[in-house]
């Protein structure tokens, strides 16, 4: 009896030292090389390739030949106008003068404004705060010449739109009614001799004109080649400067842009493909474009694609840099070393497929899922899970099925579990 409690006890003691050591061991090696972990994750994987493209488009220059005079910018470049439109007024020579004296009075004004005590309306303090972060704004930011004197007539036409409020709450006889008055005089006389310039046709209003409207014309495009646009003198990603002489109508329904490719995406595109473009100063929009010219060369093909929106912001710029992206996809984003590749049996034990898998770590064990990758590129897939008819294609029962873990947002994904 003595004997059988022994080696009752000893196997005991051998059972809880094994158990001790497998602890012991696991703990060790957990630290040594200890399991990583991710969580899936909604993400975005997007193939793209960096340009640098031209702008083509539509655009007229318009005829001022039989116009004299200043040329008085009526409407804010970019926006669109309809066709016999007013864009602009000629003030001839002899009303210089006059256009100086407004200048005067307009400062006197907002001397009287600053010295009179008057309570104004919502509207005027809104047009002071407009006012004030204008100047902010070109103070802090704006070192461009050319947009300093766009920001300066829209600051003026502020300026104006706050006198005249305020001359209308002043009493008779006031020193600021007097000068309102008499400023108001001198713009109807050079109102009653202006010529105004109409729009030949609707469009863009836009007054960067660079001396490219009748170079990269639609008609141009099948006669381009890279080494032609190469010796184009345009700066990359410069804003075309305003040209207070000139004035053009632009097509804002399309334009285009051309850019020279060598990839092997490239290569596969054809004739109305779709594709997206992302700009600079557009973040992570994608701007839809089809393909609607390429031109073969030697080390590459010169590609023009058509937009039909983004017209505005476009106008400003000849020659920029963009993302072309052949294509975006959302969905479960994981990196590749979290994929296995494995035989796949059914419940009788035959192999069926092999699949690509991902291991779910759950509380005390872990869990496989069969995933399908959607799409693929560099270091990153994005994936899905199998749907039962697809699986019923592969040769699975609705036993096996049954029996197949799903893939869910927030699963945590063992990354290194050896």
């Amino acid at each position: 009896m003595q004997k059988k409690n022994n080696n009752l006890i000893f196997i005991l003691l051998s059972i809880l030292i094994i158990g001790v050591a497998y602890f012991a061991i696991n703990i060790v090696h957990l630290f040594i090389k200890p399991t990583e972990t991710t969580l899936v994750r909604n993400g975005e994987l997007t193939k793209y390739e960096e340009v640098v493209g031209y702008i083509i488009r539509d655009e007229n220059v318009v005829d001022t030949s039989n116009y004299t005079g200043t040329m008085q910018l009526v409407t804010e470049d970019a926006t669109r106008v309809s066709k016999s439109g007013t864009i602009a007024k000629f003030v001839s020579s002899s009303e210089d003068a006059i256009m100086k004296k407004i200048e005067e009075l307009d400062k006197q004004i907002q001397d009287a404004m600053e010295s009179e005590q008057t309570i104004y309306p919502s509207d005027v303090k809104a047009l002071e705060s407009s006012i004030q972060i204008q100047l902010y704004d070109n103070i802090k930011n704006n070192n461009i010449i050319s947009s300093i004197s766009e920001e300066k007539t829209k600051l003026n036409n502020d300026i104006k739109k706050k006198a005249q409020i305020a001359g209308e709450l002043s009493p008779v006889g006031s020193r600021l009614k007097e000068l309102i008055n008499e400023r108001n005089n001198y713009e109807k006389q050079i109102n009653d001799s202006t010529k105004e310039l109409l729009a030949p046709e609707a469009g863009l209003v836009s007054y960067r004109v660079d001396g490219f409207e009748n170079v990269l014309t639609k008609d141009s495009i099948s006669n381009l080649t890279s080494d032609k646009l190469s010796k184009l003198k345009i700066s990359t990603n410069k804003i075309i400067p305003r040209d207070n002489s000139k004035i053009k109508i632009i097509n804002n329904f399309e334009c285009y842009i051309v850019f020279f490719m060598d990839s092997e995406d490239s290569k596969n595109a054809k004739l109305n493909d779709k594709l997206y473009l992302r700009f600079e100063n557009s973040g992570t929009e994608l701007v839809p474009a089809t393909i609607e010219y390429i031109s073969e060369e030697a080390k590459g093909r010169l590609i023009t694609v058509k937009l039909e929106t983004n017209i505005e912001e476009l106008s400003q710029y000849r020659k920029i840099n963009l993302d072309v992206v052949w294509w975006s996809y959302t969905g479960f984003k994981l990196h590749r070393k979290l994929l296995t590749e494995e035989d796949v049996t059914n419940t009788e034990g035959k192999v069926i497929a092999k699949l690509n898998s991902v291991t779910i770590k759950k509380a005390g064990y872990n869990d496989i899922a069969y995933v399908k990758i959607v799409k693929e590129f560099g270091d990153y897939v994005i994936v899905d899970n199998y749907t039962d008819q697809e699986y019923k294609d592969m040769g699975f029962t609705d036993d096996d099925i049954k029996n197949f873990v799903t893939l869910k947002l927030y699963n945590e994904v063992i990354l290194n579990e050896k």
